[in-house]
């Protein structure tokens, strides 16, 4: 019997490391943004850029973990 096991296609295992720094980067510049135009009292357009990419940014890790067995 044949044991299938799952592959990556090498494009997408490419694309997983090669944006790995500039996403980081790219949440640098959010909360940068979000710091420098913030007012007190109301959350503006920069902040809730910087609020939904964190939390993408966080559950792709999140994922990456589990995907390679840690246990988060």
């Amino acid at each position: 019997m044949l044991e299938y096991t799952k592959s990556v296609p090498s494009s997408l295992d490419l694309t997983r490391y090669a944006y790995c720094p500039c996403s980081f980067l790219v949440l640098f510049v959010l909360f940068v943004a979000a710091i420098e135009f913030s007012e007190i009292g109301r959350i503006n357009a920069s902040e809730v850029a910087f609020m939904v990419y964190a939390l993408g940014f966080t559950l792709e890790k999140i994922a990456a973990m589990q995907e390679h067995g840690i246990k988060g």
